[in-house]
């Protein structure tokens, strides 16, 4: 199992907040570039696809946006 296999399996099986770190290697492995961060949201962006704008708070992302990412990656 790779590295990032096993970043995907902890993240899914997550039932609380996601580190913000975790979710940034997930979204870069995919080609998302982060591309703006001002206060508390992130920007990522990728080539021919939908822009993701990420509210975190003290380093952790909700697990509500967490699961909408890993739908919209078809994770």
């Amino acid at each position: 199992m790779s590295q990032l296999e096993k970043l995907i399996e902890k993240i899914k099986q997550s039932k609380s907040d996601v580190a913000f770190s975790d979710l940034v290697k997930l979204l870069s492995s995919v080609d998302y570039k982060l591309v703006r961060r001002k206060g508390s949201h992130v920007h990522f962006r990728k080539q021919d696809a939908p822009f993701l704008t990420i509210p975190t708070h003290q380093n952790k992302v909700k697990i509500v946006y967490v699961k909408e990412i890993l739908k919209l990656l078809d994770l």
